[in-house]
């Protein structure tokens, strides 16, 4: 079960039966490394589970590690999830990697790209997670631009209490409007998807500015889809005049 998930944008003229289809087919990727004379390459299975409104899979990408004195073949699977309806695509891992296999997998049959980082965005994704989640912000990691930076900071964060929000935090405000880059640390006691059930002391969950999710448990991928789906994307899509980016 992944730690960790990274959001993509995801756009393709072909059916999910289509795209299934296409993966399943698709051969050996171009991610390859040789071990001991053998060349070994990335791969992609599709799950047999028919969905009708996303195609879910695992990507396994081979990795040469040095062993004592030896270099011996170790693989990485990584799950996915394409979704036409929701225009998301969602991959276990916030490693570049796994993403390149599945684009040059579906070359020109889809169109699929990280998800640009924008402090509006991040900043209603963060408003979202704590008005319809139990949860705080526990850490807002601010970075600032510019020589001067703010008050001679280039980068500033801070922990809180358990219970007490950053956003409580007289000069909050005033570091979040002047910050070039926003990526918050929530203390989440309960969410759907990610923590259903409720917990005392929280969990920790990390934002990064790629719009890329960690926490410190295993949560399974389905479950990370719905939170990312429940919360997470429409704050992203939403508009200043109420539309949403991509229509």
């Amino acid at each position: 079960m992944p730690r960790s998930v990274r959001m993509y944008e995801f756009h393709s003229p072909m059916s999910h039966a289509g795209l299934a289809k296409r993966l399943a087919e698709a051969p050996p990727g171009g991610l390859a490394v040789e071990v001991n004379g053998k060349r070994e390459h990335s791969t992609i299975e599709v799950s047999r589970r028919r969905e009708r409104d996303s195609v879910t899979g695992r990507i396994t990408i081979p990795e040469a590690v040095q062993a004592d004195d030896q270099t011996v073949l170790s693989h990485t699977v990584y799950g996915f999830h394409l979704s036409k309806k929701s225009r998301l695509a969602v991959i276990a891992s916030s490693r570049d990697a796994p993403f390149r296999v599945i684009r040059d997998a579906l070359d020109e049959d889809a169109a699929m790209s990280p998800t640009a980082y924008d402090k509006r965005a991040m900043s209603r994704v963060a408003d979202a997670i704590r008005a319809n989640c139990d949860a705080i912000i526990y850490d807002p990691r601010f970075e600032f631009e510019g020589s001067e930076g703010y008050d001679g900071l280039a980068r500033s964060g801070f922990t809180v209490t358990r219970s007490r929000c950053a956003t409580t935090r007289i000069n909050y405000g005033d570091m979040l409007e002047s910050a070039s880059m926003f990526e918050p640390v929530f203390r989440v006691r309960q969410a759907e998807g990610i923590c259903d059930e409720a917990r005392e002391q929280g969990m920790i969950l990390k934002v990064s500015r790629h719009f890329g999710f960690s926490a410190y448990v295993d949560i399974e991928l389905e479950s990370w889809i719905r939170f990312l789906e429940t919360y997470v994307l429409p704050a992203i899509r939403r508009t200043g005049d109420g539309g949403a980016l991509g229509d």
